[in-house]
């Protein structure tokens, strides 16, 4: 009971920071049914900005939370954190491997917001991330007795010798593979989740949040075990580009292929599995669609993001509902 009620605050508190980033972040923070005298995220800045300056916060009417509220609203609002992000893009490397090309935007990000001091900014996240990597691997050794984990765990997320069925692309292809020919086909296979952190990076230097966006999606489709958590995190994220959807021209494609391949995948796989009218070929064809609805997703992201900077240097002649369109900057 009590482990539930913690999950349920950190999932509460997981949706508000979301919605703190969000374009509705503004609109909702002037909603009365959301937004009080106690509550009001504008108070809390007011506050922390008061804070600041040594001005005492209780003294007039603005701030009413705890302060310790105070504090974490400080942690919240003040940014250049490269430490603290490269721990935790340590950590979740440290469980999956894949997202640490998220050091690339990380960094990105660090660069432009600390402009002045280009050298802290990289230097900072990077070596907290090799720090904080190496003391988790020698504590683990510490813990399983020595170094065979790394074979046990990223080495069968790099060799994916399991086939078991899922959502992704490796099990099929090595089922049918020949064996002389598994490791070229593998490394291709692996240098497709990494292959692009590059080229989009060097696209994408000036939003390094969507380069973030577009890495998750990339890993989810070929990462070598994937599931719909993957999936899901980066789709949470897409309620950020908004201001893109004008410009998509996919979504009604990949919305269809999302909701066929949803409903179909679990059909297939009791069809195959369970009842035996059905073979692999079957529940291989939903999740080729799937993640190729991912690929169709993403890269028409990336193109409405290119096509609205062409737009906004160039002019716009696009309509919506028939009637012109017109960008405003915010």
């Amino acid at each position: 009971m009590i482990n539930g009620i913690w999950l349920m605050y950190l999932v509460g508190a997981g949706i508000r920071l979301w919605l703190m980033n969000t374009p509705w972040a503004e609109c909702i923070a002037k909603r009365v049914e959301l937004s009080t005298p106690l509550n009001s995220w504008k108070r809390v800045e007011e506050g922390v900005f008061l804070h600041s300056q040594d001005i005492a916060v209780y003294s007039g009417g603005v701030f009413h939370e705890t302060p310790f509220c105070l504090l974490f609203g400080g942690f919240l609002i003040r940014r250049g954190y490269p430490v603290i992000f490269g721990t935790l893009v340590a950590l979740v490397a440290y469980q999956s491997f894949y997202p640490i090309c998220l050091m690339v935007p990380g960094i990105l990000f660090f660069m432009q917001s600390d402009s002045h001091n280009l050298k802290a900014a990289l230097l900072k996240p990077l070596l907290s991330f090799l720090v904080s990597l190496g003391l988790l691997m020698v504590i683990s050794a510490e813990i399983a007795g020595g170094w065979e984990f790394l074979e046990a765990t990223y080495g069968f997320i790099l060799a994916a010798p399991d086939l078991t069925p899922n959502i992704g692309l490796f099990w099929y292809f090595f089922t049918e593979m020949f064996e002389h020919f598994r490791l070229f086909f593998l490394a291709t296979f692996q240098i497709n989740a990494f292959v692009y952190v590059l080229p989009l990076a060097i696209r994408l230097r000036k939003d390094p949040v969507l380069l973030a966006t577009a890495l998750l999606a990339f890993t989810a489709v070929f990462r070598s075990y994937p599931a719909l958590g993957d999936v899901g995190i980066y789709l949470s994220l897409l309620p950020m580009w908004k201001h893109l959807y004008p410009f998509m021209r996919q979504t009604f494609i990949v919305g269809c292929m999302f909701v066929a391949t949803s409903v179909l995948g679990p059909i297939m796989y009791n069809l195959w599995i369970f009842s035996g009218s059905a073979n692999a070929n079957f529940y291989f064809a939903v999740t080729l669609a799937f993640n190729t609805a991912q690929i169709f997703l993403v890269t028409d992201l990336l193109f409405a993001h290119v096509k609205r900077e062409y737009h906004l240097i160039h002019g716009s002649k696009m309509e919506v509902d028939e009637v012109p369109a017109r960008l405003i900057l915010q």
